[in-house]
């Protein structure tokens, strides 16, 4: 049977927002670029700047037959001498040998 009263309320859901997610959506934007400005810091940025055309030689033979200057000469690091041997350790003695209680005799056995 159908229902006789035509003049009862509709339920309409309330149209949904998507405010919360668009408002931490904008949140996380913000805390990435904090970070990025953070993290960038007053460091300038660095390049090659065209390092890649340019190369050094150096040569330090004298061709006048002079000595090198010895302010600008390194001398060799001294020697190190190895540690002492360490003193072997004593050998060990092999365990005694143990040997095993001899056996009871069994019980007679009645008859």
């Amino acid at each position: 049977m159908s229902d006789p009263n035509l003049n009862r309320p509709l339920h309409r859901e309330a149209p949904r927002s998507n405010a919360p997610i668009i408002f931490l959506v904008g949140g996380l934007v913000v805390a990435v670029a904090a970070i990025v400005w953070f993290m960038s810091g007053d460091t300038p940025m660095v390049s090659d700047g065209n390092a890649g055309g340019n190369s050094v030689i150096i040569d330090n033979t004298t061709e006048s037959g002079t000595a090198p200057d010895p302010a600008l000469t390194v001398d060799p690091a001294p020697a190190v001498e190895p540690a002492p041997a360490a003193e072997p350790a004593p050998a060990a003695e092999p365990a005694p040998v143990v040997e095993p209680d001899p056996a009871a005799e069994p019980a007679p056995a009645d008859q």
